[in-house]
């Protein structure tokens, strides 16, 4: 059986390495807003005080979230309309609305509109 995914904000099991020069590395995958999880470490002297600056560095990291949190992984289908509804809308060049020598309009009589 799989492991069931992170939530967003949430971080896994905390490893701990020694790396070469004595120091204790100790790292977690966190799941970021972007919902790409992401290996992150820090280091320390000790188990304890490596753990206690990657906890330190993960609830810095979970501040971060996007700039417009109107909408969130959890939201109903309904509000995402409801927010693509008010922005306005580009030009569309789909096929249907290019000038075509039937209808009788030129590219410049698009541009003057």
């Amino acid at each position: 059986m799989s492991r069931q995914r992170l939530t967003i904000g949430t971080f896994g099991e905390i490893g701990h390495l020694v790396s070469p020069n004595g120091r204790v590395v100790a790292r977690a995958r966190y799941r970021d807003w972007d919902e790409k999880t992401r290996l992150v470490q820090a280091t320390g002297d000790t188990r304890k005080s490596a753990e206690r600056a990657l906890k330190a560095k993960l609830a810095d990291r979970s501040l971060y979230q996007p700039s417009s949190s109107a909408l969130t992984t959890d939201s109903p289908f309904p509000d995402l309309v409801r927010i693509l509804a008010r922005r306005p809308r580009a030009r569309s060049l789909h096929s249907g609305n290019l000038p075509t020598a039937r209808s009788g309009m030129s590219w410049s009589a698009m541009d003057r509109s």
